[in-house]
């Protein structure tokens, strides 16, 4: 766990620290392993059940006092407005389910860039718990089919267990290609790095010696391996995949050399030995150490900071060790394997209860309803007398903002990063005289409610072509957000929403992006990649245009740079601290903007940018009172619904639809 532990202080330090999980899984599944085959070898059975309350009397008790007490630091540490997502993981973290949370998380491109919640590490203890309740099983099966006899249920056990290593494999190296963020934590990616340790378990249980100097030689190649890999990877790398197989073989190497038994040098030192009593509790409280400490301190950590962390984890560790795992694990009156199970259930059911509550998914958003106290747009517009901005006032409140967003969430309208295909949604009339397409990414689908406020008035069918970080843009551009692999589902989702739209053509397209994509052939994100991706806009445009569809273009809407309900929502946060410069916030030449111009105005830009960043050359958080976005860069639904009235008037200007009052 030291790899995870350094890569979590100082990421820039140890880039590919992350394996160290890898590590963990391999001689997790060999230490478990170990212990099944020698039951098995003494008993001619597997104790399924004494198994799963050893395993509880082991793990649970510190797991759930660090989540109650990081709950209770984060009610007081964290910004409000990140208590509902913190609750949310807490909930899946009792249950061990905190993997598929993150899993589903991480395709919904919003929730991806959220901050990271102070029990986010619980994935690994997730993914491992739900190993330990199915790999017994297996020993079961293989005791079964052979009925006692050693040799052949060791086959059989190899046999079984290459099967799921080898699927599991298969399944992290597609998915991982394919780009799906969810490939990092479903379990089913990652049940082969545990099994490879267990089956290296089995294999060595019939070795009577060491491998001596040679074994020395194997273990330090696995050393290797693992810190080469530690050094070399980095956020950029494809992983699990293919890659895990580099610190995964180098655990393996570890552990054979020495037949799981020897360690090299420095690693049977009695500090290294200490530490290694202590990791799992030292793994419990790290993570919660950073988060809180970075959102009280609001700045990353420096210099100083991670020594003391490190020092006040290592001093919790040895607390909850001495005074909790130890007392548990050495509990007579916990020793029976019904009391052990009893405790499990008693521990987990009240959470099991409500958390598929607290998982449930969003319904529809709250609705926030404009008036002369909350004008949104209308005070800086000048339709609406000026307010008074104000934190206390605003609406929605900045714990509220996550959910004032588009109601097409809900209904499952935009196809995530790593999953292909297209989705097509409706809104608005259903019958409606005229179709109104919005292609695009999720800064093209928040001005959906704005849309809709003119379709209601004006008898419009809106239909919604969506894809998280994708443009609608011939070019072929990266994931973007310090991934610049091939985008490669965006550029096939393109080419298909262009052959729909030509089949059906609407009478009115509607697109912007989100300028912080590369291209495959530039993937920086400068002036040179907007004016590719811009003209491969033009590309489509053009086609649909033959079609005799009108086309207009949004310009792209600011970055500030920050999450703005978390700012706002930091104690004492004035509204000027969550402030962003217009030229930081919005370059001039944005995909769009080249775009436009390439049409040499036959595609309108509607610009909105005065009532986003109005007069002095900065882009405030709260403007008329309501609050403008509901985190870094997406517009909140009441704000958007309040600037209607202002992208009807330029549509009209524009001449791509009629004035009617």
């Amino acid at each position: 766990m030291g790899l995870v532990v350094i890569y979590h202080l100082y990421p820039d330090a140890l880039t590919g620290g992350f394996v160290g999980v890898d590590v963990f899984f391999v001689i997790s599944g060999f230490l478990i392993t170990s212990h099944l085959v020698r039951e098995l070898q003494q008993h001619g059975r597997v104790d399924v059940l004494g198994f799963w309350a050893r395993r509880a009397r082991r793990l649970m008790p510190a797991a759930v006092l660090v989540l109650l007490v990081t709950w209770v630091a984060s009610v007081f540490l964290l910004p409000a407005s990140r208590l509902d997502a913190a609750a949310r993981q807490v909930a899946a973290s009792a249950v061990y389910v905190q993997n598929w949370l993150l899993a589903g998380d991480s395709v919904d491109y919003l929730t991806a860039e959220d901050a990271p919640s102070p029990v986010q590490h619980y994935w690994s203890l997730s993914v491992e718990e739900q190993f330990y309740v199915g790999w017994p099983l297996l020993f079961v099966l293989a005791a079964w089919l052979c009925r006692g006899r050693v040799r052949s249920w060791r086959t059989a056990v190899l046999v079984l267990g290459g099967g799921v290593a080898l699927a599991s494999l298969a399944f992290s190296v597609v998915l991982t290609a394919g780009g799906s963020g969810a490939a990092y934590f479903v379990t089913h990616t990652r049940v082969w790095e545990l099994a490879a340790g267990g089956l290296l378990a089995v294999v060595l249980a019939t070795r009577r010696s060491s491998l001596g100097l040679a074994g020395r030689s194997v273990q330090w190649s696995g050393l290797v391996l693992i810190a080469g890999s530690a050094f070399w990877y980095d956020s950029g790398t494809a992983f699990p995949g293919a890659a895990a197989l580099v610190p995964v073989g180098g655990a393996l190497l570890v552990l054979a050399g020495g037949g799981g038994e020897q360690h090299v040098g420095l690693l049977a030192s009695r500090p290294a030995t200490w530490v290694g009593d202590h990791s799992y509790a030292l793994y419990l409280w790290h993570w919660p150490l950073i988060v809180l400490w970075e959102s009280h301190s609001g700045g990353d950590i420096g210099v100083l900071d991670g020594p003391a962390l490190l020092v006040v984890g290592l001093a919790l560790s040895w607390l909850t060790k001495r005074l909790v795992e130890d007392p548990v694990r050495r509990s007579r009156s916990l020793a029976p394997r019904g009391r052990g199970l009893a405790l499990t259930l008693a521990a987990v059911i009240p959470v099991a209860v409500v958390a598929p509550q607290v998982l449930a998914s969003d319904g529809p958003p709250p609705v926030v309803v404009l008036d002369a106290a909350h004008p949104g747009a209308a005070a800086p517009g000048g339709d609406a007398e000026p307010v008074a901005d104000s934190v206390a006032t605003m609406l929605p409140a900045a714990d509220d903002a996550v959910a004032d967003r588009p109601g097409y969430y809900s209904q499952g309208c935009e196809v995530g990063i790593g999953t292909p295909g297209t989705t097509r949604c409706e809104f608005g009339v259903p019958d409606g005289a005229v179709t109104v397409a919005l292609v695009g990414d999720s800064k093209t689908g928040q001005w959906l409610p704005a849309f809709e406020a003119l379709a209601e008035e004006r008898g419009w069918r809106i239909v919604t072509y969506l894809r998280s970080r994708c443009a609608w843009t011939a070019t072929a551009t990266t994931v973007g957000v310090d991934d610049e692999s091939a985008y490669t589902d965006c550029a096939v989702w393109g080419r298909d929403v262009l052959d729909r739209l030509l089949q059906d053509p609407p009478d009115l397209l509607v697109t912007t992006d989100r300028a912080v994509v590369g291209t495959v052939d530039h993937p920086e994100v400068d002036e040179v990649s907007h004016r590719q991706i811009g003209l491969g806009m033009t590309t489509y445009w053009e086609e649909v245009m033959a079609e005799g569809t009108r086309v207009v273009a949004i310009r792209e809407t600011p970055e500030m740079g920050v999450n703005v309900p978390d700012c706002l929502s930091t104690r004492g946060a004035a509204l000027a601290d969550c402030t962003a410069d217009r030229d930081e916030a919005l370059p001039e030449q944005t995909p769009t903007v080249v775009a436009t111009e390439a049409m040499d105005g036959q595609v309108p830009l509607v610009d909105l940018t005065g009532l986003l960043c109005p007069g002095d050359g900065s882009c405030p958080p709260v403007l008329g009172n309501v609050l403008v976005y509901r985190d870094a860069h997406h517009l909140t639904r009441t704000y958007t619904v309040s600037l209607a009235p202002y992208l009807e008037r330029q549509l009209v200007a524009a001449g791509v639809v009629e004035q009617t009052r």
